[in-house]
């Protein structure tokens, strides 16, 4: 069994990523590399994730998955993005919601980075679409916030609510990434 690195500090993407190996990818061991890796800042989500990941590679030699990922406000351009969560610990969610209001659309995009030699990778996308909430109480983990005002197109429910009734994974962005990434690590490995 393959043992392939996911580089985050980050629980509840470490979790996320866990779980999906556990239910859809067994063949495959992943294991969290919580240590820091600076990120490149530039608003090329893409690039960030590359250039995490090839970092991640450089230290472990092993192969490794690294992500970006971030929530866009269809009303500006490229914002938060790769800013999200600067932007979450500079602003909070009030202050978030001086810039946005319920209803506003909004989507989460995610790049996702397979490192598996040197200057070998492959990269793997997932976006969704939906729309903006304010509840009255702001209950996601602080390593998950913009969980609570997010609701995926297609639910009625933000990605907190989903969670607690164990029903995100068929509107998650990581999700949707990660499907790209075990189809495409399968043909490999029959090749």
């Amino acid at each position: 069994m393959e043992k392939i690195y996911y580089a985050t500090s980050n629980p509840s993407k470490y979790l996320e990523g866990q779980q999906f190996f556990k239910n859809h990818l067994p063949e495959a061991e992943l294991e969290q590399y919580g240590d820091d890796v600076p990120e490149f800042q530039t608003l090329n989500q893409e690039d960030i994730a590359v250039r995490k990941a090839r970092k991640a590679w450089e230290r472990l030699q092993a192969p490794v998955l690294a992500e970006d990922a971030g929530v866009y406000f269809t009303q500006y351009h490229e914002f938060p993005g790769t800013l999200t969560k600067f932007i979450y610990q500079a602003l909070g969610m009030d202050g978030i919601f001086k810039l946005v209001s319920n209803g506003d659309k909004a989507y989460f995009q995610l790049h996702l980075v397979y490192y598996y030699g040197k200057d070998q990778y492959k990269i793997f996308k997932g976006k969704t679409d939906g729309s903006l909430y304010k509840p009255e109480e702001f209950i996601a983990p602080e390593s998950a916030p913009y969980d609570d005002i997010f609701i995926p197109e297609g639910s009625d429910k933000t990605y907190t609510g989903l969670r607690k009734k164990n029903n995100l994974e068929q509107f998650n962005f990581r999700v949707k990434a990660f499907n790209q990434f075990a189809e495409w690590y399968r043909n490999q490995s029959t090749q």
